[in-house]
């Protein structure tokens, strides 16, 4: 799993501990990059701003394209090959293989900073953001259109938050900014529009990030602390991680799933978690 924070930093960290190392820092201070894996490429973007590609072998990186345009903190999500990137007044595609920009239609409703952006089926659904803190709305990639969502029923206020995409089709939402909110967690169907709201989490997941690896769920966290847990999803408990994050997090971080085999070159190599 590849991790990346505002003070530039950038590691590779298994929660077996057996594949942990710090890479080469990231060439621009920033918050919250937009980290992707596409096209057998790993690309991080400061906040749509420009996009650098990290070469594993060589363990560096280069610039491969300026956006035409200047958000920051907003998040980003992959979709055949392309890099959606969130600006709520001109959002921006970046095309991995002619490494080229084209916009794509702005949401109904203005999110402000820290929403969250996750691909589903053919859609990506935005959720919260300070400006609308509950508020769901769902753009769909083929029809080019985007749906505001009834949110009556959303359980938590969604800010600095983190989502993940489940096998089952369901979203799994954890942490807010929010006083209130910092403790929630929530399953949401899109399919219904139906929320189910989870026990309150013992340690804040304000900033926290979450991952899925293999078949497992991890949360990486933000504020105050380095916590890392795993999400037991069959018995929906919390479980705690011996391994630690080599630097720690202040919020700001992103966290991205690799392939083990990409830093089989490594000393002692790599190994995937299932």
């Amino acid at each position: 799993m590849w991790e990346a924070n505002i003070a530039l930093t950038i590691e590779l960290y298994s929660p077996t501990g057996n594949c942990n190392y710090r890479l080469a820092s990231f060439p621009v201070v920033c918050q919250n990059p937009v980290l992707v894996y596409v096209d057998e490429m790993i690309i991080a973007c400061y906040g749509g701003q420009s996009c650098w590609e990290y070469d594993v072998k060589e363990n560096s990186w280069s610039e491969i394209a300026e956006a035409p345009f200047t958000p920051n903190i907003q998040p980003g999500v992959v979709y055949r090959e392309k890099v959606y990137v969130m600006d709520e007044y001109n959002p921006q595609v970046l095309d991995s293989s002619s490494k080229t920009w084209s916009s794509w239609p702005s949401p109904p409703k203005k999110s402000g900073l820290y929403p969250w952006m996750v691909g589903w089926k053919d859609c990506i659904i935005l959720l919260g953001g300070i400006m609308n803190l509950k508020g769901v709305q769902i753009f769909n990639i083929t029809e080019q259109t985007w749906t505001v969502m009834d949110s009556s029923q959303v359980p938590m206020e969604i800010y600095w938050s983190s989502s993940l995409t489940l096998s089952n089709g369901n979203i799994f939402i954890a942490g807010s900014q929010a006083p209130d909110y910092q403790h929630s967690a929530a399953f949401y169907n899109p399919a219904d529009n139906a929320w189910i709201e989870l026990e309150k989490t013992a340690i804040s997941k304000w900033g926290t990030r979450l991952v899925q690896l293999g078949s497992r769920i991890f949360s990486i966290d933000g504020f105050p602390n380095d916590f890392v847990e795993e999400f037991d999803l069959e018995n929906v408990t919390w479980i705690p991680v011996d391994f630690k994050l080599l630097d720690l997090q202040d919020g700001h971080h992103s966290v991205l799933a690799l392939p083990a085999r990409l830093f089989s070159h490594l000393p002692g190599g790599c190994q995937g978690i299932v």
